[in-house]
């Protein structure tokens, strides 16, 4: 949230997006302009988002609710809407800091931390910086503490950790920073804490990367064309970021679409292909949605079997996988940074076929050819092994193919064998997928 601005009288911004799904790296930060961009923090690729009025800063809250600072108000902006609506003053007259925190609460920092309730409105002043800070960029909520940056009035700007409890006790966190970090937003991951600043210089911001284990800033993508005002990505939200080099690899399995018949169970053609770190696992997961395969498991285990459950649907497409990572109490960690799946292949069970015989009213003659209609459920070619009974005598087998789920069989009996009922029955009918004994 970069430079103090004067209060706006008419505050709309169409802010028309959603929040990304777990697997993405996604900041989104506004400029100078009013302008809202997304950037994938690993490729720094940005696209624009929507055009606003100018504001001090934003936050991301949940679902589909955005805030926005102007002066020393609050708003909620609905996003799918692109309305806002004022929530309340703070007491400062210039705030720099807003953060949405993990319960839905605004926090608001200038010289003083506010805290806005975003349902009623009710502010709550929280106490003063010590020291004489003063919020001098961006909040920022990552792994159950708050950070900001703030000038104080001898020597170089701060990152602290804000106490929301007693501003007061604040504390200093690094005192080398890059340069005048004015926005920000969090990576939030236990095992990598990274947190990405925008700095001002007058021009275009430098995007700088935090860790927050070694206390240490990089630059991140380099030549970035834009100068950012604010900046925030959902409070809470977990990236599966790797930090450092991953070793995790889940393998691959044969990419041919799977079928098997109903009642069978599904066998997964893995490749033994996978590279596993000493804390790792290797499951198969059976899932439902190629869109969100961790999210729609219905299934998992360690052999790569999944016997067929009456709950799955017949001719449905299902999906089989590989996973690897951290091993918690038995089973792979999903939220593990360097989690691996393997590619993803279709698994089908098909319904076994079978055949109706129908065949005009006897009884017939003996000596005089019958024609039966043959009608199948399942999938073309039917390949079919049958017995006819004529007045209770078995004749010879029937061998038949059949391109069409309808067909016709002939039967004759020989003249020697008295009149009598025909029947037929099949010993034994294959369709493209499954043999039905």
């Amino acid at each position: 949230m970069c430079t103090p601005l004067q209060r706006t009288a008419t505050v709309l911004l169409v802010l028309m997006f959603t929040l990304p799904s777990l697997y993405g790296q996604i900041i989104y930060f506004s400029n100078l302009s009013g302008q809202i961009y997304s950037l994938n923090i690993s490729t720094c690729a940005t696209s624009f988002v929507s055009s606003a009025a100018a504001y001090n800063d934003m936050a991301v809250g949940t679902g589909t609710t955005y805030y926005g600072l102007f002066g020393n108000e609050v708003y909620s902006i609905n996003a799918s809407t692109g309305t806002s609506t004022f929530i309340a003053s703070v007491g400062d007259p210039i705030v720099t800091g807003l953060e949405v925190g993990p319960t839905g609460t605004i926090y608001v920092l200038g010289t003083n931390l506010f805290a806005v309730n975003p349902s009623t409105g009710v502010v709550t002043t929280l106490g003063a910086l010590p020291n004489g800070w003063v919020s001098v960029g961006d909040m920022v909520f990552l792994d159950g503490q708050f950070y900001a940056t703030v000038y104080q009035p001898s020597g170089p700007d701060l990152l602290i950790n804000v106490n929301i409890t007693n501003p007061a006790l604040s504390t200093v966190v690094n005192s080398s920073l890059p340069g005048f970090l004015v926005a920000g937003a969090g990576v939030n991951n236990p095992n990598c804490p990274k947190m990405y600043w925008f700095d001002f210089t007058g021009g275009n911001s430098n995007i700088w990367e935090y860790d927050v284990n070694t206390q240490t800033w990089t630059q991140k993508c380099p030549g970035f064309p834009f100068p950012a005002g604010g900046a925030g990505t959902p409070s809470g939200y977990s990236f599966p970021f790797n930090c450092g080099v991953c070793t995790t690899d889940a393998g691959s399995i044969n990419s041919t679409p799977l079928t098997f018949c109903l009642n069978n169970p599904a066998v997964v053609p893995f490749n033994n292909n996978a590279v596993l770190d000493s804390d790792d696992l290797l499951q198969y997961i059976l899932f439902s949605n190629l869109a969100n395969p961790t999210g729609s498991i219905l299934a998992t285990n360690n052999t790569g079997t999944f016997n067929y459950n009456a709950a799955y649907v017949p001719g449905q497409t299902y999906y089989v996988a590989t996973i690897a990572g951290n091993n918690v109490s038995g089973n792979v960690d999903l939220s593990d940074p360097c989690f691996d799946i393997s590619n993803l292949v279709p698994v089908v069970w098909r319904p076994k076929p079978s055949v109706v015989f129908s065949a005009p009213p006897g009884p017939f003659c003996a000596g005089a050819c019958i024609t039966l209609s043959a009608n199948f459920t399942g999938t073309p070619p039917f390949s079919l092994d049958a017995t006819a009974f004529f007045a209770g005598n078995p004749l010879n087998t029937i061998s038949q193919t059949f391109n069409t789920n309808t067909g016709t069989v002939t039967v004759c009996p020989p003249a020697s064998l008295p009149n009598g009922a025909l029947s037929v029955q099949a010993t034994s009918l294959t369709d493209a997928f499954c043999v039905c004994d």
